[in-house]
């Protein structure tokens, strides 16, 4: 046995030393793998961080800013407080949602100061239609645009002039809204929320509520308006989807 190990002492060094040898590649390969994925995920970091610097969103913020009429200083200054929550990835949707909840929360940060519609150009409506619909995208744009059609035609001065398009009423009243660009996103959002947000996807399921009439104690959709609304739709159909409003001629 002595004489064995003897003879073989040398080849057993060596296959420890090639053993060690690979072991340390091993773990160097590792370790050079594992710093090249941290430099890649700092790069992503640092490349996510500049996309989604607030900078890059102030035509967004201005034009919220306009609309909702808040001060731009102090909607950056509360977006900055509490960026880790904003969503990023739809940034239009996330501020109006969150406009509208401070809305409710804080309503002296905002001026409902009337600025009549009229004279608002019906493409400049059309677009906004067609934006918000885009971000609220349960909203079938050419029903919506339809329905907007029949009621306004998009120049009825005594609805333009409280940026109404959709014959929106509240207590016997046509709802006055601040200016042409809240009126017409209350109106998307009405549609998304109490309407196909709850399966209404028809003209005539929305009729029933939008415009109903009476048989007896039946409810249905006031055939007349079911027929006007319907005999536009195929106008409305083919359109351009509109993902953001900026630049667009008022």
């Amino acid at each position: 046995m002595k004489k064995y190990i003897e003879k073989n002492i040398k080849g057993l060094i060596l296959v420890i030393i090639g053993f060690i040898s690979l072991t340390f590649l091993f773990v160097k390969d590792n370790r050079t793998s594992y710093q090249d994925e941290l430099v890649m995920a700092y790069d992503i970091i640092t490349e996510e961080k500049k996309e989604n610097n607030l900078d890059n969103y102030q035509d967004t913020i201005n034009f919220y800013a306009n609309v909702f009429q808040i001060d731009n200083l102090k909607l950056n200054s509360l977006l900055e407080e509490s960026y880790d929550l904003i969503d990023f990835n739809n940034f239009d949707k996330y501020l109006i949602d969150y406009l509208f909840d401070l809305e409710k929360t804080n309503k002296d940060l905002f001026s409902n100061k009337l600025t009549s519609g009229i004279g608002t150009k019906k493409e400049y409506i059309l677009d906004l239609i067609n934006y918000y619909a885009y971000l609220y995208q349960n909203v079938d744009y050419s029903i919506a645009t339809s329905i907007a059609h029949i009621e306004s035609g998009f120049r009825a001065q005594s609805m333009l002039k409280y940026n109404n398009i959709f014959g929106g009423m509240s207590k016997g009243k046509l709802i006055h809204y601040k200016n042409i660009e809240y009126g017409i996103l209350k109106y998307i959002k009405l549609l998304s929320e109490s309407y196909f947000g709850i399966g209404l996807n028809t003209i005539e399921s929305i009729g029933k509520k939008y415009n109903p009439v009476y048989e007896g104690k039946n409810k249905k959709a006031n055939p007349t308006w079911v027929k006007n609304v319907n005999s536009v739709l195929n106008k409305y159909q083919d359109y351009d989807v509109i993902t953001s409003i900026f630049g667009l001629d008022v």
